[in-house]
């Protein structure tokens, strides 16, 4: 496990360029509630290079969430444009993101949505299930992702029967079963106790270096943050690097 995220950079080879990973243009998104318009992002422009980690803080309610979902494309924005390696995301059909974000997206939220029915491999094996991959291929991809998170001791064990931080340690799994380019994290510290919170965020910079995962990060966890490489604070929906 890595001790000091802080320290590790992504692997820049002297003349390489970084590709692009996303790009936010003028970015506005706003809800209306009966006679009502509130707009919680306003003209949000953003670059986020490939192996990047990145943390967004701001207090609750302050549009976090929200900016994530639509780097997710689990919502559209009002105005603005969202680039993922120059292809506009909102411009895809409903069928395309989905399989953007099967295939490119890996999620991890602040309550797990672990299926309890289930057991942790194939909670963990649910993305290639659900992309028709073969059983066999798919669960030795998931063995793998949990040996990953160390978790390959629980492979059959009852999701109502684990802890907090395995929980979480399973839904993590989940998200890099398919290695994705993008974790898209929702405060996935935000349900833990702070010593299982601080295992959790290590783990996540470690599968950056792993696998070469981006990270982006929505919390208001500063101690999560600071695992970050560059921190970004929204506030009155404007975004601030740090």
């Amino acid at each position: 496990m890595i001790d000091n995220c802080q320290n590790l950079q992504p692997d820049n080879p002297k003349n390489k360029t970084i590709e692009i990973l996303y790009k936010l243009e003028h970015v506005q998104k706003t809800f209306v509630s009966g006679t009502e318009q509130i707009t919680v992002l306003k003209d949000i422009n953003l670059t986020i290079h490939k192996g990047e980690r990145i943390a967004i803080l701001g207090s609750s309610g302050c549009g976090k969430s929200t900016l994530l979902h639509l780097m997710g494309t689990l919502d559209t924005p009002t105005r603005g444009k969202v680039f993922f390696t120059n292809k506009n995301l909102h411009t895809l059909s409903e069928k395309d993101k989905a399989v953007f974000r099967n295939q490119k997206l890996g999620f991890v939220f602040q309550f797990h949505h672990l299926l309890p029915e289930l057991n942790v491999l194939e909670n963990v094996a649910l993305p290639g299930i659900i992309q028709g991959m073969k059983r066999k291929h798919v669960f030795s991809l998931a063995q793998e992702a949990l040996t990953l998170v160390g978790m390959e001791h629980k492979l059959n064990a009852s999701i109502p029967v684990l802890s907090g931080g395995e929980k979480q340690r399973v839904a993590i799994a989940r998200a890099i079963l398919l290695r994705p380019e993008v974790i898209l994290g929702d405060e996935p510290t935000g349900n833990l106790d702070e010593e299982n919170g601080e295992k959790i965020g290590k783990l996540l910079c470690t599968l950056n270096q792993e696998i070469g995962t981006t990270l982006i990060i929505v919390t208001h966890n500063l101690a999560l943050a600071n695992l970050m490489q560059k921190k970004y604070f929204l506030r009155t929906g404007h975004l601030y690097e740090n």
